[in-house]
């Protein structure tokens, strides 16, 4: 994948950034969109695992079994105490590849180590009782070409960032997300 930015050509309009405010991002804390800006990186690849799938997917985390349960358990006690977030391989393929335009192994797989990691039913599990969402705010942003928009953006901690998207069809998969 290319997501190199070229020459800025043209800021968004109104109607353009309030389509990224509301639409593409934030609306609800299940918003796969907003994980994607929960770390550093300069190319797809890099992204951090550990904190995209922090949250699992929206209505994944109770589908475990007892014998999930039990398994981990095993590996980490306070498995009965905090919630469990449960991501199949498949899923994390599906959300990398909408978002990223690359599956789990095409990534550095940064992060992944954190997960516990049960062979059957080939699912990764964090067991937690707190969220890293963030909500964001799209405060200006740039065409960078035809295909490519580049938008700064303050988390809900202050913090000032730029995210790199490219087109694909009616969607966007991320390039980058730097601090400023």
């Amino acid at each position: 994948m290319s997501c190199r930015p070229n020459e800025a050509t043209h800021s968004l309009s109104q109607e353009e950034l309030d389509y990224f405010n509301q639409e593409f991002f934030n609306g609800s804390t299940g918003n796969m969109h907003n994980q994607f800006l929960t770390s550093e990186y300069t190319s797809p690849g890099e992204i951090n695992l550990f904190e995209l799938f922090y949250n699992g997917i929206d209505g994944t985390a109770a589908q475990l079994s007892q014998a999930e349960r039990e398994q981990l358990s095993e590996l980490e006690p306070m498995t009965e105490y905090n919630d469990v977030i449960k991501v199949t391989r498949q899923e994390m393929d599906q959300v990398l590849e909408e978002g990223l335009g690359m599956g789990l192994t095409d990534t550095q797989q940064q992060g992944l180590e954190q997960f516990h990691y049960l062979e059957q039913p080939n699912a990764y599990y964090l067991v937690h009782g707190d969220t890293n969402f963030q909500w964001c705010t799209i405060t200006s942003g740039t065409h960078i070409s035809d295909r490519q928009v580049q938008l700064q953006y303050t988390k809900d901690d202050g913090t000032a960032w730029e995210v790199t998207l490219e087109s694909r069809g009616d969607s966007y998969v991320f390039c980058s997300n730097v601090k400023r």
